[in-house]
């Protein structure tokens, strides 16, 4: 048995699919083996819409500090890698674009697209893994930038003051929208318009109505404008770089949303066409409808696979091997992550200065983030733009995840 085998370290904990998830599986290997150029194995376990991530022992750091050490020895590898992010992200649209179907549309060609999707989505999601960990390593080598720039009481709050991206994205837009704009049905328009993949953070995530983007636009909140420290060092090259890679960092997120929202109407019609939900979908990979005919015993043993994984599913990816192990006592053979099983001390950094007070809310499903209460303090793994609504209310985040260049820090401070 593999699982007794090999030893696993804790990644992370995500709201995803069986299907994001596996495809997250496969490229975090592909990333991390292309760091350190031996195999590596990886496993998830999945229940209940979250996945947990592990990579084997010693092989994510191993990967990091391989990443660390191209960014200190080559003063153009950041910018080479935020472009290929950014090159590889424009290609996922473009193909999710493509997707065209009808109703009269044969069922085997749906799955054909289903399984391209999936494989873009492969190559997509190793350039989030990457960009990751190296922007993460970046904003590190950034602190020691202005560390030889400036005084060492200056230093945190320069990082805070050049935490800019170098373009706003959609989250920052739609604030900036919503500053000048009062009518709420204005603010839904734009958000129709311009950014109508803005709740899509899985492939089988329905996109948001018109009554839950009025909900987002009623929830929205006068920004104070914060006062801006300068430190003089605006058009240094250092500084220039950090705010793109800023740019970058929201923009990846964007990217997968705006293709998932573009594969949403796919998803949906082969659900239909299958007779399960669309979260029910996202149980089933490609290699479940290898050979499929459409034929009831095929659909009935689809759904066999579907329920057996809503208990509970593993998925492994050792050497060239991938496996996917549902039902009810996969649960059991769970990794837990110790860690947070008994550590009950908050502690961290602050990144946005002062002083709140509120009912403290854990946010683990999309239903907390709708029925998140005003005034109180959001805690979650990490944020994104899906969790805006809830955001906008919050007296203060709290996350799990992320640094004083994460979205929460930078939506936190705009929001002052």
């Amino acid at each position: 048995n593999t699982m007794k085998k090999i030893e696993y370290n804790f990644c992370w904990k995500r709201p995803y699919s069986v299907y994001y998830g596996a495809a997250a599986a496969v490229s975090g290997k592909n990333w991390v083996e292309d760091e350190v150029s031996h195999s590596v194995a990886v496993r998830e376990d999945a229940l209940s819409t979250w996945v947990c991530a592990y990579f084997e022992k010693n092989a994510l750091k191993q990967a990091i500090t391989h990443l660390r050490k191209m960014l200190e020895e080559n003063p153009g590898f950041l910018k080479a890698e935020l472009e290929k992010t950014r090159e590889c992200g424009t290609a996922f649209i473009k193909f999710s674009k493509t997707i065209q179907f009808t109703d009269k549309t044969p069922t085997e060609e749906l799955i054909s697209y289903h399984a391209k999707f999936y494989e873009h989505l492969v190559d997509y999601a190793f350039y989030l893994w990457k960009s990751f960990y190296l922007i993460e390593a970046a904003s590190e080598l950034f602190e020691k930038f202005l560390e030889k720039k400036l005084a060492k009481k200056d230093v945190p709050q320069a990082i805070i003051a050049y935490s800019k991206p170098s373009e706003k994205t959609g989250v920052l837009l739609m604030l900036d929208f919503f500053q000048k704009e009062g009518s709420d049905g204005k603010r839904v328009e734009f958000i129709e318009k311009k950014f109508p993949w803005i709740g899509s953070a899985d492939p089988f995530d329905p996109p948001l109505n018109r009554k839950q983007m009025l909900e987002y636009a009623k929830s929205f909140k006068p920004m104070k404008a914060g006062a801006n420290a300068d430190f003089g060092l605006e058009n240094e090259g250092g500084v220039k770089t950090f705010q793109e890679m800023l740019f970058v960092k929201d923009k990846k997120d964007e990217y997968r949303r705006e293709a998932f929202y573009n594969a949403s109407g796919l998803m949906k019609e082969l659900s239909k066409r299958l007779g399960v939900s669309l979260s029910e979908l996202g149980y089933l990979l490609p290699s479940d409808f290898e050979g499929f005919k459409g034929k009831k015993e095929e659909k009935i043993e689809l759904m066999r696979k579907i329920e057996e994984r809503k208990l509970g599913c593993t998925i492994e990816v050792i050497e060239k091997n991938f496996s996917i192990t549902g039902g009810k006592n996969v649960a059991a053979q769970f990794i837990e992550n110790k860690n947070a099983l008994v550590n009950r001390e908050v502690k961290g950094i602050s990144c946005c200065k002062g002083v709140s007070r509120g009912v403290a809310r854990v946010l683990l499903t999309k239903n907390d983030i709708r029925e998140f209460k005003a005034g109180s303090i959001l805690v979650a793994t990490t944020t994104n733009a899906g969790y805006l609504l809830a955001m906008q209310k919050a007296a203060a985040f709290v996350t799990d995840e992320g640094g004083i260049t994460c979205h929460a820090a930078i939506v936190s401070r705009e929001l002052n």
